[in-house]
């Protein structure tokens, strides 16, 4: 099956407008995160944040291969996980979605 990128690109954008209206519908704060430092995801955490999404980057320099499951396949590894969890819960607290002492039962928040 060929891939059709343009294709590809609207639904995913389809999609994350869906959840966030969703969200927004459920007064769930929105935030899209991107993990992969590309150009389409540069572009539609751009896209979004054009349209007043609140976004972050947390992509991480992967060059030396030690955040990956290499031999076994290239998605991130528990060490590249706990990186985009902090980027992430750092980010969340500079704009004052949680706070510290809300995280502060649950687990891996220590």
């Amino acid at each position: 099956m060929k891939s059709h990128p343009e294709y590809n690109q609207k639904v995913s954008k389809a999609l994350i407008e869906k959840i966030k209206k969703l969200c927004l519908e459920n007064k769930i704060h929105f935030v899209l995160a991107g993990i992969a430092s590309d150009r389409k995801t540069l572009e539609m955490l751009n896209y979004f944040n054009s349209r007043g999404t609140l976004v972050t980057d947390i992509s991480l320099s992967n060059k030396s291969g030690i955040f990956s499951n290499d031999p076994y396949d290239g998605h991130p590894n528990a060490y590249a996980n706990s990186y985009y969890a902090n980027k992430l819960y750092n980010f969340l607290i500079k704009n004052k979605l949680i706070t510290a002492e809300e995280m502060a039962g649950h687990s891996g928040s220590k």
